[in-house]
């Protein structure tokens, strides 16, 4: 829903509403600083009522999970773990880190939880606090799940958390490039480096600015539906965070329409 002030998934509740009259939506807020089976407990803990307050109804049998980030790790641990599978239809992964990243790796090794010093430098003129917060919390990446985040983590993760039956799984991944006519925001361009000169099977190469191609899309977890799409780490919602980029990315249309790209997505759980 929010971090800090920012809506995490930019302008998108009101357009579902716009898009989607009638049809039932949850933005839910989870800790960012918790780790993943305390993000996914949150979450059912804000989905459950939810869903029975609607439950019966033939229109709305079962919940589809749409989920960014550190989100898809919450919400495939919920389906495993706590149940999820009696109420969750689809879970749509956007970015998540299946196999990890190095960037976790890399920060526990420093004081500040961050490999680049005076990071926020970065953004120049930007630096608006509610800003600052956002980006502390989606860069870090997430404080309290920094360990379970490295490449080692999640190899055990997965070996744990297996596909739950009747459930269809997707993982969309990001890829992007300083050099792309879109062009990255600065404040993934430096991690872009790091990951696109990372020599790891399921963790580098070409990525969102955060996370590997390969990791987001979990190359061998059998995931029913799996695609990449051109778009950074922070497009995939709808931001750029940088006053340059947004206005080179209108100007020269290539800005990546994150609301488009939703209502595809929808479309396609809508065939299930």
């Amino acid at each position: 829903k929010k971090i800090g002030k920012v809506a995490y998934f930019k302008d998108l509740p009101d357009h579902l509403r716009r898009k989607f009259p009638g049809r039932p939506v949850l933005f839910t807020q989870v800790a960012a600083d918790a780790a993943i089976a305390e993000r996914a407990a949150q979450l059912k803990t804000q989905i459950v009522p939810w869903f029975k307050s609607m439950a019966g109804t033939p229109e709305h049998p079962r919940v589809h999970i749409i989920a960014h980030s550190m989100g898809g790790l919450d919400a495939r641990y919920l389906i495993s773990k706590l149940g999820g599978s009696r109420f969750i239809a689809s879970l749509t992964s956007i970015g998540s880190p299946h196999w990890g990243t190095p960037l976790a790796e890399l920060a526990l090794k420093t004081k500040n939880h961050w490999p680049f010093p005076d990071f926020m430098t970065l953004m120049g003129h930007q630096e608006q606090s509610h800003w600052k917060q956002w980006l502390a919390d989606v860069v870090y990446p997430f404080k309290g799940s920094l360990h379970q985040m490295t490449p080692m983590a999640m190899e055990n993760f997965n070996r744990d958390i297996v596909n739950a039956p009747g459930v269809f799984y997707s993982a969309y991944a990001g890829l992007a490039s300083p050099w792309s006519p879109a062009r990255m925001p600065p404040a993934l361009a430096i991690s872009h480096h790091f990951l696109q000169r990372f020599s790891h099977p399921k963790a580098g190469g070409p990525n969102d600015g955060l996370v590997a191609q390969i990791s987001a899309l979990g190359e061998g977890l059998d995931f029913n539906y799996t695609e990449t799409i051109k778009a950074d780490h922070f497009a995939q919602i709808g931001h750029s965070f940088s006053f340059v980029i947004h206005a080179a990315r209108t100007i020269t249309k290539t800005a990546f329409d994150h609301l488009q790209f939703y209502d595809t997505v929808i479309a396609r759980l809508d065939l299930l």
